[in-house]
């Protein structure tokens, strides 16, 4: 895990360069000037901070509902508030005073929390009617009924920058969150990464959303957590909730119940933009959900890569959906493999004479003995604008309405049989290639999001394309970086242009918009021109580039031709 944790002290650094502000009062040091950090907090008056040095505290600490920036000196590697101290269970820190978000915790190790019994809230964080920032933290090692690491009760914390690791839930009455649990909470839970919690019995061993409206869950990535009889490997979102999910890696995780990923009950979330990749679950029948499982909802499910999730018997190893009247638009479904409706399975509880929205998705290169795509008891889609191709024995079953689709074999209605011409489908590359006969050949703007898969603005030249992809002149990576800073990257664009590379550390603001080439937005000094050759006939390339391996994240921004294209961050500082 030390991987993650060099990760949280880089967002810990510059979380903390920007956190002074008016009105602190005074600086309280610990160990120098008070022995525990609980005495440097009673002594504190809001807005007042407490500076922490390195070391092993044992001790458990309440903010006491005072808004006191509480901060390490020298990271979370290094500065440990440890709550194993032999006194019995309680919470690592405790926020239950209605404190606001001017309270911070930020880049401190918390471990050693343990909260049992019926009211086992919190292990490492309890927020009860109490909206806290918690920036930069190392929160692992904790268990809890409720929310291993954090238990927000009707509080409205902000969660950002946090590495949350092998926690544990351990309730076996009918609820708990390995990492996250949120109860009537509207908090924002930003760019953290969740990895190897577990929730022992029932719930999700991620993040737990139990009556929670307006929680924004964006920019995390939550992966290798694991539930051994709950739902929802990654996100439980349950009734009363109304979650916005944005822009994740959900990865490697796994549910013995439905949602491998992500694992809805009768809520209607806005899931977008998430990669959804090798998650799995051992529910059995044709409504699991290895990727993303939805029950009485109208979830939009809009411009997420869903790939590669598993069942260990039935359908729906991609989406499951039961008594579903949302929308599917946008979605990538691909490389999935289950006896039928590999990609998607759909059924309804009653008189299946109902359907729903599924617009600009790719389905490709999954597998089984049914259809990719396969209903239960007649229910039929309206399918629009998409894409059906390489899959095993076929893409669609019977009764579907479908409009200006490409459908592998044909089928009725207005579908064209032609290779959609991706650019590496098997490879995981859902581009269209510049000679795709997909682009510009949309009909219709009926659900069309704002944007792509990968956040192109849709649309391009007039008319949408079909499938998830916009085709733009696009730089894009294949993979994660590898540890030599070695990394694969794509371009798309028109043939025979010639494609140079340019790299930079920072963007500018603001970007320096040239009429007839399209937007510089790299600052100054760039590394390059790096000429890559000239795009083939199929307007496509992938190859290796090395970069040096610094430890800050470079950007990059190429030309095609006279044309620029899109910047591509390549993170090296996550790299092990």
């Amino acid at each position: 895990m030390a991987d993650n944790g060099a990760a949280s002290s880089v967002r810990w650094i510059v979380l903390v360069l920007g956190m002074a502000a008016p009105g602190v009062r005074a600086q309280l040091l610990v160990p120098a000037q008070y022995p525990t950090i609980q005495a440097a907090i009673d002594a504190a008056s809001p807005g007042d901070t407490v500076l922490v040095g390195p070391g092993t505290y044992l001790e458990r600490i309440d903010f006491l509902g005072k808004d006191v920036v509480l901060q390490s000196s020298d990271g979370p590697e290094v500065t440990i508030l440890d709550g194993d101290t032999g006194l019995g269970s309680g919470s690592v820190v405790t926020f239950a005073n209605g404190e606001t978000q001017a309270a911070v915790l930020s880049g401190f190790t918390v471990r050693g929390g343990h909260q049992g019994g019926p009211a086992g809230d919190g292990g490492g964080v309890l927020c009860l009617g109490a909206s806290p920032s918690l920036l930069g933290n190392i929160i692992r090692d904790n268990v809890a009924e409720r929310g291993g690491a954090i238990c927000c009760l009707s509080a409205s914390p902000r969660i950002e920058g946090n590495a949350l690791l092998a926690n544990w839930s351990a309730v076996d009455d009918g609820g708990g969150g390995g990492t996250i649990w949120c109860e009537d909470s509207a908090a924002l839970i930003l760019h953290n990464t969740i990895e190897g919690n577990a929730s022992l019995f029932h719930g999700s061993p991620g993040i737990q959303l139990e009556g929670s409206p307006d929680v924004l869950i964006a920019g995390n990535t939550i992966r290798d957590n694991g539930s051994m009889s709950g739902s929802g490997g990654a996100i439980a979102c349950r009734s009363g909730s109304s979650a916005t999910i944005r822009a994740n890696r959900i990865e490697g995780n796994y549910a013995a119940g439905p949602g491998g990923g992500i694992a809805v009950f009768g809520c209607d979330p806005v899931i977008d933009s998430n990669l959804v990749l090798e998650n799995a679950t051992d529910q059995s029948g044709f409504e699991a959900g290895g990727g993303i499982f939805c029950s009485a909802s109208a979830a939009q499910i809009v411009a997420n890569t869903i790939r590669a999730n598993h069942v260990a018997s039935g359908g729906g190893a991609g989406l499951a959906l039961v008594d579903f009247t949302g929308s599917v638009v946008g979605n990538v479904l691909a490389g999935h493999a289950a006896i039928t409706g590999a990609a998607l399975f759909y059924s309804y509880s009653g008189p299946c004479d109902t359907s729903f929205l599924f617009a600009h998705d790719t389905v490709v290169g999954n597998t089984g003995l049914g259809p990719a795509i396969d209903t239960f008891g007649g229910c039929h889609l309206e399918i629009v604008d998409s894409i059906f191709w390489d899959d095993a024995p076929f893409g669609l079953g019977p009764g579907h309405t479908v409009t200006a689709s490409v459908v592998e074999g044909g089928y009725p209605g207005d579908a064209l049989d032609e290779d959609p011409l991706l650019v590496d489908a098997a490879g995981g590359d859902d581009h269209l290639r510049f000679d795709s006969p997909c682009r510009d050949a949309g009909a219709s703007y009926v659900g069309l999001p704002a944007w792509d898969f990968e956040g192109d603005p849709r649309v391009a030249d007039g008319f949408p394309d079909m499938g998830a992809d916009e085709f733009h002149r696009h730089l894009y990576l294949l993979g994660e970086p590898a540890p030599t800073a070695e990394v694969v990257v794509g371009v798309v664009g028109e043939p025979d242009a010639p494609v140079a590379l340019w790299i930079g550390l920072d963007l500018l603001d603001p970007p320096l918009v040239l009429a007839a080439h399209g937007t510089w937005q790299l600052a100054f000094p760039v590394l390059g021109p790096f000429g890559l050759g000239a795009l083939p006939a199929s307007g496509s390339i992938a190859l290796p580039v090395t970069l040096d391996a610094l430890p800050v994240a470079l950007r990059a921004q190429a030309t095609v031709g006279p044309w620029l294209t899109n910047v591509l961050t390549v993170d090296t500082t996550s790299v092990p």
